[in-house]
């Protein structure tokens, strides 16, 4: 399995403790004293390890949480690096069309890699979430 496509297993908790619930197809399984990444069989309890994507849905569609990652450019320093962008935000009627309001803006670090980066950025967006009871 790779680890540039499912969240790491300490996101994988925190996004539990948020109220993430969601069907994965990969899991987490103690071996020794470390987690690894497994498929999923019904035999064995696996602490879920989704997708970033689906992190990044859950966040978006439940609690109007946007975020991002982008390649960026550091003029002095001739430097390409990648930010972490979360963006939270507001839905107000306005008859028949919805109009959005953006609440917050954070740029939360530059990371030499873009796996780096969305690992930041959901950590940091799951952090503005209250733990579920």
């Amino acid at each position: 399995m790779t680890n540039k496509l499912f969240a790491p297993y300490e996101l994988s908790l925190l996004a539990k403790e948020k109220g993430f619930n969601e069907p994965c197809l990969a899991g987490f399984k103690k071996y020794k004293d470390e987690f690894a990444i497994t498929i999923i069989d019904n035999h064995h309890s696996y602490i879920q390890a989704p997708l970033f994507q689906q992190l990044v849905d859950f966040l978006r569609e439940e609690h109007n949480i946007i975020v991002s990652g982008d390649l960026a450019i550091d003029n002095k320093k001739g430097e390409l690096y990648y930010v972490a962008v979360i963006t939270k935000y507001s839905i107000v009627k306005n008859g028949d069309k919805n109009k959005y309001l953006y609440n917050r803006n954070m740029l939360i670090g530059k990371y030499d890699s873009p796996v780096i980066a969305i690992n930041k950025a959901l950590e940091q967006a799951l952090n503005l979430i209250p733990n579920k009871k």
